[in-house]
């Protein structure tokens, strides 16, 4: 399956699939004003998403990313919800304002043809990658993880950015994943002295409600970063964090290898 310049796929051989919804940096100028696309483009929304690719790679996991930046299409969240209007599922996967309120379209018409063209073209074809890499990789094992980084709380909430944990993990509310599995991640991350929450109403995604089936043998575990991963935590942001203070880039890379190595332990024991 190939979606030239739609998604970003690299693919490994372990029971370990990468998703990285939100790493993404390009502005298409065609899709967003002018002044919207210059302030954002190469903007980083998710750091943990590009630390996590370099780590995974070491571990022959297999990647999925989107090139484009979650202001332009949110690719974790549902796009088809019915619980909610078309209209408050366009505003979800496309948002119409940046967070300090600047509209980003020129007019309702631009918009609605902008979010149908953007679903279209970006978010099933990664959905449809998802999919298609949870085949291949259930093909050669008898279970699959699926670990996936995200700025949902960062980008839809900033309100709430100041106050973030260091790790927010989610689980669809402990359907998605092994509890086992959990535990030792979350065990994992206290050992480093790092704060986390674990299932807030608010930090959800698509990937865990949609793919996370551990009865199925696939485990979904989402993760967050915020607190001392970040700086600039204004209320006002827009969409502008910047990466790391007293751990660097290093210590970051360092605790997600953590994560992951643990998780993968973890996953092998399960399978005994």
């Amino acid at each position: 399956m190939s979606h030239p310049g739609r998604v970003i796929v690299e693919r490994g051989n372990s029971p370990l699939l990468v998703l990285t919804p939100h790493a993404g940096r390009q502005i298409p100028q065609d899709f967003i004003r002018p002044r919207g696309g210059e302030a954002m483009q190469g903007d980083i929304a998710d750091p943990a998403g590009e630390t996590v690719r370099t780590v995974a790679r070491s571990l022959n996991a297999s990647l999925i990313g989107g090139p484009y930046h979650p202001c332009v299409i949110d690719l974790n969240v549902d796009a088809d919800d019915p619980d909610l209007t078309p209209h408050f599922n366009r505003l979800r996967v496309c948002p119409s304002h940046t967070a300090d309120g600047e509209a980003l379209y020129d007019d309702d018409v631009g918009y609605e043809r902008a979010v149908h063209a953007r679903v279209a073209q970006y978010w099933r074809p990664f959905h449809d990658a998802v999919t298609h890499e949870l085949c291949r990789l259930h093909s050669m094992h008898s279970r699959v993880l699926v670990f996936v980084t995200h700025a949902g709380q960062w980008l839809h909430y900033p309100d709430k950015r100041a106050h973030l944990a260091d790790f927010t993990f989610s689980t669809h509310l402990g359907r998605s994943a092994d509890i086992r599995l959990v535990e030792a991640l979350t065990a994992n991350v206290e050992r480093g002295g790092y704060s986390w929450v674990l299932n807030p109403g608010d930090a959800g995604g698509v990937a865990a409600q949609r793919y996370g089936s551990p009865g199925k043998r696939v485990h979904v575990i989402q993760v967050e970063i915020g607190a001392r991963w970040r700086t600039g935590c204004t209320f006002d942001s827009s969409l502008r964090p910047a990466v790391v203070t007293e751990d660097g880039q290093e210590g970051l890379a360092s605790i997600l290898a953590n994560m992951l190595n643990t998780l993968g332990s973890r996953l092998v024991e399960i399978d005994r």
